[in-house]
């Protein structure tokens, strides 16, 4: 099981969107065509230094 972490923004990143566990494609593809970012470099994989719990 992986480390619950907390971002600094405040949000749990089980709950992001961003977040590599639960980036859907869907999301990939409509914000790659809103920012111009590649869609495969979309996702997050979480802060680190001292944010987990």
């Amino acid at each position: 099981m992986k480390e619950k972490i907390v971002a600094p923004c405040g949000i749990d990143c089980f709950n992001c969107e961003m977040y590599e566990d639960n980036v859907t494609d869907e999301f990939q593809k409509r914000l790659s065509e809103r920012t111009k970012i590649p869609k495969e470099k979309i996702t997050c994989k979480g802060c680190t230094g001292g944010n987990t719990k």
